[in-house]
């Protein structure tokens, strides 16, 4: 299956290349091939996300907060791409609301 996954790189704590790099290693483990973006401002993830939207993989993954939940989930609109969601912010409103764990090993 192929993923993008877009990180809004200052989300919570801040996420570095290392992190990503962990983070494509849990991705190819579960047998899935993927592209890890680490953006580092709102249009970054915008575009981003329209990129990977033009490139048709199955899932495009955000991980950040609500904020970059919808600017991902926004350039998805009409594509049948699934959204994919690692909540990576500070309050997580939208996983929280549908039950999606917050620690990323669950």
């Amino acid at each position: 299956m192929r993923t993008s996954v877009i990180i809004n790189a200052s989300a919570g704590g801040g996420y570095t290349p290392d992190w990503a790099r962990n983070l494509s290693d849990r991705f190819q483990a579960q047998g899935m091939s993927v592209d890890v973006t680490l953006a580092q401002s709102g249009d970054e993830i915008l575009k981003a996300a329209r990129s990977a939207a033009r490139e048709g993989p199955e899932v495009i993954v955000a991980g950040g907060g609500d904020g970059t939940l919808n600017s991902v989930a926004s350039a998805l609109v009409g594509t049948g791409i699934a959204l994919g969601v690692i909540p990576l912010g500070t309050l997580n409103h939208f996983a929280r609301d549908l039950h999606i764990p917050l620690d990323l090993d669950d």
